[in-house]
């Protein structure tokens, strides 16, 4: 079985990420959301994808093949 050399720590980013980015429009339909609470989580979801998946890249390059 091949390992996997990803951190848990990029994974969860990644998740959370995707989660926060995804479930606030969502969760606005339903519920009045103001818009700087709106921005912040949708920015914040896309700083941790984004930190995410610099830190995979960066694990990726740094490994021996």
């Amino acid at each position: 079985m091949k390992r996997n050399s990803i951190p848990k720590t990029a994974i969860s980013c990644l998740i959370v990420g995707l989660l926060l980015t995804s479930l606030i429009p969502i969760i606005g339909r339903y519920i009045t959301i103001p818009d700087f609470v709106r921005g912040f989580s949708i920015g914040l979801g896309l700083t941790l994808e984004m930190t995410a998946l610099i830190k995979i890249l960066v694990i990726k390059a740094t490994r021996p093949v």
